[in-house]
C-alpha cells in the first residue's frame, strides 16, 4: 500500500531493498479489514499465498514460453476493449514495465494514478472515475459497422 509507495518514492529502490526500522500503521486498512485477513490466515495458514512467490522461477519460464511477436503466426491479439490502469509508485507492475502492451491489444485504453500497488484502495475515486469514463466510452455503439 502506501508503505510500498513511500519506500519506492523515498529512494526509488522498492521495499525489497529498503524498509524503515519502524513502519507507521497503514491508514489504508481499517482494523476490521485487517482482522478479516488475520482471521483467514489463522484458519488457513500462509502457505497458499506464499506459493506464488516460491514458484516464481517456474512462472517466469512459463511466461517466456508464451511470448509471441505481434504479426507472427500464432500470436493472438486481444480484440475487445481493454483498460490498463498504471500506478506511479507500483513496485509490482511499474508504468515502465507496462509499456509495449499496445502491440497485443487492438483497443487498449490507459489510465494512470499517483499511488502504489493498491490502486483501488489508495485512489478509490480517481480509479473509479477512470473506469466509469472508460466504460461509458467503450459501451457506445459502434455505428461504423452498420
Amino acid at each position: 500500500g502506501m508503505r510500498t509507495a513511500k519506500a519506492r518514492k523515498d529512494n526509488n529502490r522498492g521495499v525489497l531493498f529498503y524498509c524503515p526500522e519502524e513502519l507507521p500503521r497503514d491508514p489504508l486498512w481499517t482494523d476490521e479489514e485487517i482482522q478479516v485477513y488475520v482471521s483467514a490466515f489463522q484458519r488457513t495458514g500462509f502457505f497458499g499465498p506464499l506459493c506464488w512467490y516460491r514458484n516464481i522461477d517456474e512462472n517466469i519460464r512459463y511466461s517466456e514460453s508464451l511470448h509471441c511477436e505481434p504479426g507472427l503466426p500464432g500470436c493472438k491479439i486481444v480484440d475487445v476493449p481493454c483498460l490498463m490502469v498504471t500506478a506511479e509508485f507500483d513496485v509490482v507492475l511499474s508504468p515502465e514495465s507496462a509499456k509495449g502492451m499496445d502491440e497485443y491489444f487492438s483497443n487498449l485504453s490507459w489510465g494512470h494514478v499517483n499511488c502504489g500497488h493498491w490502486t483501488q484502495k489508495e485512489q478509490t475515486l480517481p480509479v473509479n472515475s477512470i473506469i466509469v469514463e472508460w466504460l461509458e466510452k467503450s459501451l457506445q455503439p459502434d455505428h461504423s459497422k452498420l
